[in-house]
């Protein structure tokens, strides 16, 4: 074994340290003996600060302690303890010094010097330095007078020398004999072992098989396989499959029942390979049975045709050589090239296609008069005629006649309808007009029965005696009717139904064996029955049930449109007032879909739903008292829902809020205006109170009163936790006594009697320490999607520092990506809990209702 040349130095510091009472490294070197001094290098010695509990890696001696335990000369002073500032007895002293040179010397030094570094032995020879009147600068507590020399003591193999309290001797070399093994049990497939001397371990061949070396001949199997890895064997029973016979099929020949069976291509029935060719003029006349060919000269070398003739239109053809064919210019006409000036036609085309023109005979029909007929005026028997409507249009006939031939306007009382005038055109059926053109009216115009317009109003109606009368579009309303008893009256033939129209103090007042009232379009389209059965209103339609528009189109409502029962739009989408209530609803109005108001200290909006229990029902009121909404469910008193998967129960079971997102508080970046800072609460697995604060030992120890509504809230008897964190300096602080009223801290034995720290005492709220942590699904409730924090990340990227994921990946010095990419088990979590996306199933709530 070599010595190198450090393993005194890296003994005698540690030793010099401990034994001298030095105080730094320097110190120590300085104790080395000069006579090492001449071949010891400088040592590097590593610390790693966790050896010992009382060693960090910022002391001064760490790395030297560290070395001294590993070479086995101490073990500390107590359990991973060292005990660096403690002082060191004789006793101990003469422990470490034997141990530390036994390592260094009498283990590696075999008296001859040989594996020994030259430079090491100092022109001595090896067993030089068994003797310590040969050492420099022993302690004199060494030489206590007795034989301490090893010359002439040779140990056989596997001892060392020992002192045996006399002298020197050889005995067993137990060091590292032993470790901590105290038995060796033998296992499933093993048998042997022992608590004791040496322990033999085998394989168990009742359990574990010998490797098999045994074989079997061609034609036999192996039957049995014996322990020792012989085999018995037996004449195989079948050596092969199921096919028992080889048929030859079509085109194949051969085949059998046994033996080696053959088959081949039957070359009467297939051909073989044609390989033969034949020279060029030649053709193959016959193809044997083995590929070969027989070959003749061609008949014919070309094909069929032997004359070309030229046909009518073309000239030229022949019977051989090269044959054209071209146009017969004589018999076809050449394309015509040529054109005329205006006023002039082609009189004749010649072969070539050029044209002979001549001057137009004729410029015109056959026309010779234009007449002005019924209804006309103008017309001219030369020149350019000109037609016009005879203003004012003046039809003389009675009713019954046609005035046109073409049945432009009838004056018809027979038909089916008994209409006095029915007349038909492409923009309105009828149109009148008074005479200073400040009214006029349409009939039958687009999808419009009557379409009037007029400086006072769109209509006028009025009876005999004036009792009666009516405006139709009359300022900001349609019709505006009076009469002495309503202002409209309608009844069918058979007075089965009949409606008044402002009668008293109703608006419309109508009566019908099947509704109040009934309206249909012309096609059927749509229909509606106003006070039907149970109903106030019944409406249908193939686009919507109702459609109501001002005459300005700056208001407009969809009744049962589509999957909306009202979609309404305008300066409000909607407007509801009780006049004599004070209470009124405006709906869509500026940025807000619904604004309700009550002036008589009322409830600006109630929404109920009837369960059919009295006792039972849920509802919810808008801007009563002082609350902006107070609602009432037997599920939950409200339950909100956002498209990303995130959801929110209010006043859920015991809960304020559950839901499946966090709870988060913003507020304004006080440093960057166009950003805001988000917090999250934290979350655990049960309902927990807390209080905190700062305080300052007084003679090693302090009471403190916590808060004091803390005790209100907190169970007394379980849950109780407390953290302590020194504040300006380290101190060995503990919770001595702790309770929903106070806290008594104290200070460790040889720790900082008037220590500052900070506290904080954790608690479970009274009254939730059954709250169910796990519980029975309900509905879907994966993590809400991510989807826009990724994409504001995306978007901003400088945003990305200020995440969790971030900022551990710094902890770690790390980015993150990789720390992402590491977080394996994470991802299989998220993977099993699930994240709502735009590809899930929507949410249903009759989950919740239920």
């Amino acid at each position: 074994m070599q010595v190198r040349r450090n393993n005194i130095r890296k003994i005698w510091i540690p030793l010099a340290l401990i034994c001298s009472g030095v105080a730094s490294v320097a110190q120590a070197e300085q104790a080395v003996p000069p006579g090492y001094a001449a071949f010891v290098e400088a040592a590097a010695y590593v610390c790693t600060g966790s050896l010992f509990d009382d060693v960090p890696a910022s002391h001064w001696a760490c790395g030297y302690i560290e070395e001294f335990a590993n070479l086995g000369i101490t073990s500390g002073c107590n359990a991973n303890n060292y005990c660096p500032e403690d002082n060191v007895t004789r006793s101990q002293m003469a422990v470490f010094f034997v141990k530390g040179l036994e390592e260094t010397l009498y283990n590696q030094l075999d008296g001859s010097g040989s594996g020994l570094d030259a430079d090491l032995l100092d022109g001595h020879e090896g067993s030089y330095y068994l003797d310590w009147n040969n050492f420099m600068s022993v302690p004199a507590d060494l030489l206590d007078g007795d034989a301490d020399t090893l010359a002439g003591l040779s140990c056989a193999s596997g001892q060392v020398a020992k002192w045996n309290g006399s002298a020197w001797a050889c005995a067993v070399d137990d060091t590292g004999a032993g470790g901590d093994i105290t038995a060796v049990s033998a296992g499933t497939g093993l048998s042997g072992g022992g608590t004791s001397g040496d322990i033999s371990l085998a394989a168990d061949v009742t359990y574990l098989q010998r490797r098999v070396s045994g074989t079997c001949v061609a034609g036999s199997s192996i039957r049995t396989i014996a322990e020792d890895g012989s085999v018995t064997c037996e004449t195989d029973n079948d050596s092969g499959g199921d096919i028992t016979a080889v048929n030859a099929g079509t085109g194949l020949s051969g085949g059998g029942t046994s033996g080696d069976v053959s088959l081949a291509a039957d070359l009467t029935y297939v051909q073989r390979r044609v390989s033969s060719t034949c020279a060029a003029g030649s053709s193959i006349r016959a193809i044997a049975a083995d590929g070969s060919v027989t070959c003749e000269t061609d008949d014919n070398s070309g094909g069929d045709i032997t004359a070309v003739s030229a046909g009518t239109g073309l000239s030229g053809g022949g019977t051989s050589g090269d044959i054209s064919l071209a146009a017969d210019l004589t018999y076809v006409q050449r394309r015509v090239s040529s054109a005329c000036a205006a006023g002039s036609s082609i009189r004749a085309i010649a072969a070539d296609g050029s044209v002979t023109c001549e001057t137009d005979d004729n410029s015109g029909g056959d026309i010779t008069a234009v007449v002005a007929g019924t209804g006309l005026t103008g017309g001219a028997t030369t020149g350019d005629a000109t037609l016009n409507i005879d203003i004012p249009l003046i039809l003389n006939g009675s009713v019954g006649e046609f005035l046109s031939v073409d049945g432009i306007i009838q004056l018809n009382n027979s038909n089916v309808w008994g209409a006095g005038i029915e007349a038909f055109g492409n923009y309105a059926g009828g149109y009148f007009k008074d005479a200073d053109n400040s009214g006029y009216a349409w009939v039958g115009y687009i999808d419009s029965g009557v379409y009037a317009e007029g400086n006072d109003y769109g209509g006028y109606f009025k009876d005999a005696d004036n009792s009666g009368y009516a405006n139709v579009g009359i300022g900001e309303r349609g019709i505006e009717a009076y009469g002495n008893g309503s202002g409209g009256y309608f009844q069918d033939l058979d007075s089965s139904g009949y409606a008044y129209i402002a009668s008293g103090d109703y608006g419309i007042n109508a009566y019908g064996n099947t509704a109040g009232g009934y309206f249909k379009d012309a096609d059927n389209s749509g229909y509606a029955y106003v006070g039907h059965g149970n109903r106030g209103i019944e409406a249908y339609g193939s686009e919507m049930g109702g459609h109501f528009k001002d005459s300005n189109d700056t208001g407009e409502t969809w009744l049962g449109w589509g999957d909306t029962g009202i979609e309404a739009f305008g300066t409000l989408g909607g407007k509801f007032t009780n006049q004599n209530a004070g209470v009124k609803v405006e709906l869509a109005t500026g940025s807000r879909g619904i604004s309700a108001f009550s002036t008589n200290g009322g409830v600006a909006g109630t929404f109920t739903y009837l369960t059919g229990d009295p006792n039972t029902k849920t509802y919810a009121w808008l801007a009563t008292s002082s609350y902006g909404i107070t609602a009432t469910g037997t599920t939950a008193g409200g339950h909100f829902d956002l498209q990303n998967g995130a959801y929110a129960n209010v006043a859920y079971s015991s809960y304020k809020i559950q839901g499946s997102g966090s709870v988060a508080f913003i507020q304004n970046h006080p440093e960057h205006d166009d950003e805001v800072i988000v917090y999250n609460s934290p979350e655990g697995d049960e309902v927990a109170t807390y209080t905190r604060g700062s305080a300052q030992l007084v003679n090693g120890e302090a009471r403190i009163p916590l808060g004091e509504t803390f005790k209100w809230v907190t169970n007394p008897d379980i849950g109780l936790t407390a953290h302590l964190t020194p504040r300006g300096a380290w101190a060995a602080l503990y919770v001595a006594e702790l309770d929903t009223h106070e806290i008594l801290v104290k200070a460790a034995p040889g720790s900082p009697q008037d220590a500052r720290f900070d506290y904080i005492v954790y608690g479970l709220r009274i009254g939730f320490e059954d709250t169910t942590i796990v519980q029975k699904k309900t509905r879907e409730s994966r993590i809400p999607s991510m989807e826009a924090h990724r994409q504001s990340i995306e978007t901003h990227p400088e945003l990305a520092r200020y995440t969790a994921l971030s900022r551990y990946a710094r902890m770690q010095g790390s980015d993150r990506n990789t720390v992402k990419a590491n977080m394996q088990e994470a991802a299989k979590l998220l993977d099993r809990i699930g994240e709502f996306g735009s590809t899930a199933v929507k949410i249903d709530l009759s989950q919740v209702e239920n």
